[in-house]
């Protein structure tokens, strides 16, 4: 694989297990935890894995979790992005099946690119042949998504599916505080409320603001209360 197509592709690992509040996902994330470790399915030989939900839902952060514990197991996986895969040449992808996991985020964003189509449903047979597995994420389940190749598509509805269900309000205060404390700084209810009455509720975004509110009061050296946040994020 070329080298300057690798450092392109390869993104950053933000995120592990130990931040995802799972709310009613316990059996999705205990599944990717088997896949982090390197347990095989008995039911998919080539523990292939298909998760999708709504756009915030996780999708993105449970996928690099898996990549991030590969590392850590000493396990060879790569996290890519399809969004930003699709903008290279499809040979990007070739021997990426000598892998032992790749996490392919947003797969649907391939969708309707004949030239990538074809070449993730060759490399999904030079994954299996290989016995790689593939994790995969989407916005829609694998028989609703506009993958136009039906090969391709047969092959994502042949591994394990799983939803990606959104969590309840207090399961997303639970992630604000999570956040918090993972970098280092308490965050009371009162903030938290405030946040979630004013702010966009997605998990996704929520981590964010969580991330730049960190930085903002380490910059201004200032305290996280409810003034603060209000004119920093400007809500």
């Amino acid at each position: 694989m070329n080298q300057q197509l690798t450092l392109n592709i390869i993104q950053p690992l933000a995120f592990a297990f130990d931040s995802f509040v799972e709310g009613s996902n316990q059996q999705l994330v205990a599944r990717l935890k088997m896949l982090a470790e390197g347990a095989l399915s008995e039911t998919s030989p080539a523990g292939n894995v298909y998760i999708w939900g709504e756009q915030g839902s996780g999708k993105s952060h449970l996928l690099q979790a898996v990549c991030q514990q590969l590392q850590q197991n000493h396990i060879q996986g790569i996290y890519l992005s399809c969004q930003q895969l699709r903008e290279l040449p499809a040979e990007a992808i070739e021997g990426l099946e000598h892998m032992d996991v790749v996490a392919l985020d947003d797969i649907d964003a391939l969708a309707g690119h004949e030239e990538w189509e074809e070449a993730m449903f060759h490399f999904y047979n030079r994954a299996a042949m290989e016995n790689t597995s593939l994790l995969f994420s989407a916005k829609s389940s694998p028989q609703g998504i506009a993958i136009q190749l039906p090969d391709l598509k047969s092959r994502l509805n042949a591994g394990e599916t799983y939803r990606v269900s959104g969590l309840s309000d207090s399961e997303k205060r639970q992630l604000l505080t999570q956040a918090a404390q993972q970098r280092g700084f308490h965050l009371n209810e009162d903030v938290a409320d405030f946040i979630m009455q004013r702010s966009a509720r997605d998990t996704a975004s929520l981590q964010r603001i969580i991330e730049y509110l960190d930085h903002t009061s380490l910059s201004e050296k200032r305290a996280i209360t409810v003034p603060f946040v209000k004119r920093v994020l400007g809500i």
